[in-house]
């Protein structure tokens, strides 16, 4: 494949330059039809080359049957698309986790380290972000090692250990009692205690909480998300029957009778009714913990209450969310932990 990217980028570039020497000396002859449709035609050839030498250079398994494959795989989504009811829904009934690819994207920006500014950092994160950019999203082995470069260089985690202990906690599951909730959870809390260095491990655990302490109870009216076939989402009731209109590009379950969403990278929260009760107006957020949520605004961390109120300002660098009435908070390099009044403990 590569050979041929080789000679139609060749012979399409000689063809299209020579058109355009042509042009120069003289446009009747080049806006002749026959010769304008063999300069089209070359820069067409030009064009698909470029694209052959592209897809080789970036996926070592490019060849000419999957270029094919992909061409037949868009007309037949684009098929279904058509021959598909509106009113079909995807019910998302399990949480959707971020790629590791996406992640690294996300965290690894040099952007992140620009507001505060850390010139250490951002000169760190330049070359890590620059080698994902030209690492294939599917070679697992190649972002596990720009993983462990990003958490030894830049200090950032893949996984909010601090939610993750709050959520396995067996104390969680005392009241209402529920012996193999408590037993499973548990087992948990100490495989988490054991791997709180290993990003990996705990991205596995974090599924494991996800799939075997299923916070059913904590959802409002068993509303369940739902995805239509623009990638929009909104909830169901337990009957199937759309309550809150599909139109966020991202949304959690609920969590204290809120539920994140966002669209256009804004996030903000909205009650069971589906009324945007905090609007959509800040960079980041997380679901709420006894009481509180943390959110993002201008690059630091803040916490709001369920009626969108500051409680504590927007002050630090990075947060967790509350574990019995304490969160852990950072401002620059200094790290420790807060109440719900903002006051270190």
């Amino acid at each position: 494949m590569k050979i041929l990217g080789w000679i139609l980028t060749i012979s399409g570039g000689i063809i299209t330059a020579g058109g355009l020497i042509l042009l120069e000396r003289d446009s009747n002859d080049f806006l002749y039809p026959p010769t304008l449709f063999a300069w089209l035609f070359s820069v067409l050839v030009f064009s698909i080359g470029l694209f052959i030498l592209y897809k080789t250079e970036t996926n070592k398994d490019f060849t000419f049957a999957s270029l094919l494959k992909s061409i037949k795989d868009i007309k037949s989504n684009e098929n279904k698309s058509e021959n598909k009811p509106i009113s079909y829904i995807e019910k998302t009934t399990k949480k959707e986790y971020k790629s590791l690819y996406d992640k690294l994207k996300d965290l690894c920006s040099p952007a992140n380290f620009m507001n505060p500014y850390d010139k250490e950092k951002v000169e760190k994160a330049i070359p890590i972000y620059e080698q994902l950019m030209v690492t294939d999203s599917s070679d697992t082995e190649a972002l596990k090692k720009i993983r462990k470069r990003a958490i030894e260089d830049l200090n950032v985690k893949f996984v909010n250990f601090q939610e993750l202990k709050s959520k396995c906690n067996p104390e969680r599951f005392l009241e209402p009692y529920n012996a193999e909730k408590i037993r499973i959870a548990n087992d948990l809390y100490v495989k988490l205690l054991d791997n709180e260095n290993n990003e990996e491990v705990l991205e596995k655990i974090e599924r494991e909480i996800d799939e075997k302490l299923n916070y059913k109870e904590k959802t409002v009216k068993d509303l369940s998300r739902v995805r239509i076939e623009n990638g929009k989402y909104g909830y169901l009731n337990k009957e199937g029957k759309i309550l809150i209109q599909c139109k966020y590009d991202g949304a959690d379950d609920f969590l204290e009778g809120r539920a994140l969403v966002h669209t256009n990278d804004c996030y903000g929260y909205i009650d069971e009714k589906g009324n945007e009760v905090i609007p959509l107006q800040y960079e980041y957020g997380e679901s709420f913990s006894e009481g509180l949520a943390f959110v993002r605004k201008n690059r630091m961390f803040g916490f709001i209450d369920k009626n969108g109120k500051v409680i504590i300002p927007f002050i630090y660098d990075s947060v967790h969310s509350f574990e019995n009435g304490i969160a852990k908070v950072k401002i620059g390099t200094r790290q420790f932990c807060i109440d719900k009044f903002g006051n270190e403990q």
